[in-house]
């Protein structure tokens, strides 16, 4: 439902030959085209205010006072009601205690649901402080006006009004709950690459260089699924013969550790620069 509050348009015949002659002046003197609207109202306000002010002032004067003497000039107009004289074009002029003018208001609703046209439904009156009802029955959405203070709607502090599914004490738990989760998969993940770090760090599968004998050698090394022999005495050159017999590869060899003495294959790496790294999944 949809409601419009608008100045009220002064039904006098005093305002109504004030607009037609502002139409004429602004179209004649300065070329522009009006129509007969609401904006017309502000000007005619304005020529009241200035009838007033005059009327003030002259009064003013007549007491002994000046152009000067602006305060005592609003306090004089301060709640006064001010018809013009026959000179003024928008009706009553009321002033309140702010030296604010009392307006009048006509209130809006929408008459043709079909066309979607606003027709009047109420008139206020600023001077009299009263409301006119049209007669025009207005669609409210529910057949009836809605409350001035629905429940739920500005006094919050009631209890009943709280439609919150989780207590803050259990917002809390549950926060603190997800908080410990996070931290607990966090520790674990550190904890895990810290611990892969330092399997790395260790070496263990490293031969050093020194560790390493070439030469000759009479000893056989057998292993399940292959069968690896030396030739060529006096070099460090061995052949890996696979279980089928089908291929032998021939590349440099040596040994590791006086003790055990097993047998490593030595290839040979084109390469300045060699990255040890691991990859974490």
């Amino acid at each position: 439902m949809v409601l419009v509050i608008t100045y009220r348009e002064p039904p006098n015949p005093e305002y109504q030959e004030f607009q037609s002659r502002l139409l004429i002046r602004a179209r004649e003197d300065f070329g522009v085209e009006l129509a007969p609207s609401l904006m017309n109202l502000i000007a005619g306000c304005f020529y009241d205010g200035i009838l007033l002010y005059a009327e003030v002032l002259n009064e003013t004067m007549q007491e002994g006072g000046t152009r000067e003497d602006g305060l005592r000039i609003v306090e004089k107009m301060q709640g006064r009601r001010y018809h013009g004289n026959g000179e003024g074009v928008t009706g009553l002029v009321v002033m309140d205690k702010n030296n604010d003018r009392e307006t009048d208001f006509v209130l809006w609703a929408m008459g043709d649901l079909d066309s979607g046209d606003f027709q009047p439904a109420a008139h206020y009156s600023g001077a009299e402080k009263q409301i006119w009802w049209t007669g025009r029955p207005i669609p409210w959405v529910k057949g009836a006006p809605p409350l001035d203070n629905p429940p739920c709607a500005f006094d919050l502090d009631d209890p009943s009004c709280d439609k919150t599914p989780l207590s803050t004490l259990a917002i809390v738990a549950l926060g603190t709950g997800i908080t410990f989760i996070m931290f607990g998969v966090s520790s674990f993940l550190i904890f895990r690459k810290l611990m892969l770090e330092k399997e790395l760090a260790s070496m263990l599968w490293r031969i050093r260089w020194e560790e390493l004998q070439f030469g000759n050698s009479e000893r056989y090394h057998k292993g399940a699924g292959s069968r690896l022999t030396l030739s060529l005495r006096g070099s460090s050159y061995g052949s890996l013969m696979t279980a089928h017999g089908k291929y032998q590869i021939f590349a440099n060899t040596g040994h590791f550790k006086v003790n055990s003495r097993p047998l490593v294959l030595v290839p040979t790496i084109s390469s300045c620069l060699i990255h040890i790294c691991h990859l974490f999944p």
